[in-house]
């Protein structure tokens, strides 16, 4: 099988971690990188012995590329895939995708105009743990489920927002919590549990000195009437990772890297309706739950990439499902600010207004 030739856009330091990552993906070369500081570009391509671009166009029309990997910060994330495209280009792009889903919007409309993937980071999709959950609930093993709770921390000091000027900010990051530190969280929220219907969100910032929110919780209702719960924030430790699913024929939870799972022998539906006796409950048993370990994180998803774009599929986060997770961030904040529910696909135009009226009073100047 040939190789995938690609190139890293932003070499700060979560690219230039791509950059090391790629060279143990066999099915990729890394061929060129290129950042809008030449320096930093240089001294990445300085380390692997490949040229190095100051405007990334320019890297475009020189190189002889498949793929690029977006690693700059989001806000800059739709012009260079939109340019990729155009330039004939597949792109995997860092989360969240853009800082608002209009951004995100003309990323998959260019995808889908130059017939190219448009892939998301999402490397938790990888983990064999939350991926045997996702198996799980998309099994139905569980029945129709009526209820995912989900708490998510993500803790940050005063010290970490003051390492960059755009930390923070509206117009640097384009939120908070929800934007920086929770998107592979939302991703798994909706890629485990399903695209809630509606969300009533409240945003706060109740310990950084920063324009953004550091704590965030939603309800949100599904197609079917169940409901849910999201929690995160980064003012609380020790960190906290666990998601329950709970459904008419039992309930799945992780947490710790374990997955605990409960079979109900009867459909709880069934027996609350048939049982005569007052104080009974429903039968279960905790069932063995056999996790496979596998490779996994981001040259993992590399790697499938390049083999979406070899065997012409779709890759393991593409891009429309990418959005969701962004979506439901933009939601949160949108109904915390509204101060009632909104309903999903959220209405783009009215998020754009008050997104922009944020960046307008934001502190932040590029």
């Amino acid at each position: 099988m040939s190789k995938a030739r690609m190139a890293v856009v932003g070499t700060g330091g979560m690219g230039s971690g791509h950059a090391k990552m790629i060279q143990n993906v066999e099915e990729v070369q890394l061929v060129a990188v290129a950042d809008s500081r030449l320096e930093a570009a240089q001294k990445v391509g300085a380390a692997y012995s490949i040229p190095a671009y100051g405007d990334y166009r320019e890297m475009f029309a020189k190189e002889k590329l498949d793929f690029i990997l977006i690693a700059t910060p989001h806000p800059a994330h739709m012009k260079v895939a939109v340019d990729a495209f155009k330039a004939g280009l597949h792109v995997l792009s860092e989360k969240p995708l853009a800082s608002n889903l209009i951004e995100a919007d003309k990323m998959l409309q260019a995808a889908e105009k130059h017939g190219k993937l448009l892939g998301t980071m999402f490397q938790m999709r990888t983990e064999p743990a939350k991926a045997k959950m996702h198996e799980i609930v998309a099994s139905g093993m569980l029945g129709d489920v009526y209820r995912v709770n989900m708490i998510a921390s993500n803790y940050r000091t005063q010290a970490y927002y003051n390492s960059g000027t755009w930390r923070g900010t509206w117009a640097g990051e384009g939120g908070g919590v929800l934007i920086n530190q929770a998107p592979h969280d939302l991703d798994q929220f909706i890629w485990i549990g399903g695209r809630p219907t509606s969300v009533f969100g409240a945003v706060e910032t109740r310990l950084h000195d920063i324009e953004v929110e550091d704590s965030a919780t939603a309800m949100v209702t599904y197609a079917n009437g169940g409901s849910g719960y999201f929690h995160t924030s980064t003012v609380e430790h020790p960190n906290t990772w666990r998601i329950e699913v709970c459904g008419d024929k039992g309930k799945v939870l992780f947490e710790n890297n374990q997955i605990k799972l409960y079979m109900l022998e009867t459909p709880i539906s069934v027996f609350t309706k048939t049982t005569t006796v007052a104080w009974s409950f429903p039968p279960f048993k905790e069932e063995p739950v056999e996790i496979v370990q596998c490779p996994s994180g981001h040259a993992e998803v590399t790697r499938d990439f390049a083999h979406a774009i070899m065997e012409n599929r779709r890759p393991i986060a593409p891009g429309d499902e990418g959005i969701l997770s962004l979506e439901l961030a933009n939601a949160i904040t949108y109904s915390s600010h509204l101060g009632k529910p909104v309903s999903l696909p959220l209405n783009r135009r009215a998020y754009d207004r008050f997104f922009k009226g944020k960046c307008k009073e934001s502190k932040y100047r590029e």
